[in-house]
C-alpha cells in the first residue's frame, strides 16, 4: 500500500509597507538649543526600528538631533510574529539651522543727537535681508530722533535674530555767562585792559573772533 504525505508550507507575513514618515523637521536654533526626534508610524502588529543607513547600517535607539546640522534616520517595520522586515526603509531628516549674527555699526561714531549732530547713520550686517523697527528694509538707515533702533536680520537659510542700538538726544541750550574778572566796565588811564571769562558751555566763540574762554579787551565795545 502507499501512504500520502502532507506538505505544509508556512508563509511568514512581511509588513505590507514601509513605515509612514512623520515628516522631515527643520528648525532654526533656539537658546538653549532644542532637541528634535524623528517620527514614523507602522501598522498594528509591527515594531519600528531606526537605522543610520537606508540598507544595513547600525540600529539607532535615539533618532534625535540636538546640535547644529542635519542627520537622516531610516525607519524599518518589523512584523511582531514573523520578525520579517519591510522591503524598504523610510528616511526622516532632522535639521537645526544656525541663526545669523546681527550687527549694527554706527557710522557716525557717536550715539547722541545734539545741536551739531542732527543725523546718525547706522548700518546692519550679518544677514541677507533686514527689517528695522522704523519699518526700513535697507541695510543702512539715517536716524534723526532719539529711540532704541532694533534690526531683525534674516540669513539665507531663513532664520532670524535681532540686535538693537540706543540713540539719545541732548538739545538743551547752554546758559552762557560772562564774568568780568577785572571788576570794572570802563577803560581809562588807569584801567587799560579788562579780563572777561565765558562759561556755561564746552566751546566758545567771541564777537572778536577769539575761541578761548578768557579774553582781554583794550577797546570799548559790546562783547558777546
Amino acid at each position: 500500500s502507499s501512504e500520502a504525505t502532507a506538505v505544509v508550507t508556512v508563509v511568514n507575513p512581511i509588513p505590507t509597507s514601509a513605515p509612514v514618515s512623520g515628516g522631515d523637521q527643520s528648525e532654526c536654533a533656539l537658546s538653549p538649543i532644542q532637541s528634535l526626534t524623528a517620527i514614523a508610524y507602522v501598522n498594528a502588529g509591527e515594531t519600528l526600528i531606526w537605522y543610520d543607513a537606508p540598507t544595513g547600517g547600525n540600529v539607532v535607539t535615539d533618532p534625535s538631533l540636538n546640535a547644529l546640522g542635519s542627520v537622516t534616520y531610516f525607519a524599518e517595520a518589523v512584523n511582531d510574529l514573523s520578525s520579517c522586515v519591510s522591503l524598504a526603509r523610510t528616511a526622516v531628516t532632522l535639521e537645526i539651522l544656525a541663526l545669523p549674527t546681527p550687527l549694527i555699526t554706527n557710522n557716525t561714531g557717536i550715539s547722541r543727537l545734539d545741536c551739531n549732530v542732527t543725523s546718525i547713520s547706522l548700518t546692519a550686517s550679518g544677514g541677507a535681508s533686514y527689517l528695522w523697527s522704523n519699518g526700513a528694509t535697507t541695510a543702512s538707515i539715517n536716524v534723526t530722533s532719539p529711540n532704541t533702533y532694533t534690526v531683525t536680520v534674516t540669513g539665507v537659510n531663513g532664520c532670524s535674530d535681532e540686535t538693537s542700538m540706543v540713540i539719545t538726544q541732548d538739545i538743551t541750550l547752554p546758559i552762557p555767562v560772562i564774568t568780568n574778572n577785572t571788576g570794572a566796565t570802563q577803560l581809562d588811564c588807569n584801567v587799560t585792559s579788562i579780563s572777561l571769562t565765558a562759561s556755561g558751555g564746552d566751546t566758545y566763540l567771541w564777537s572778536t573772533g577769539e575761541t578761548t574762554a578768557i579774553i582781554d579787551i583794550t577797546t570799548s565795545d559790546t562783547y558777546s
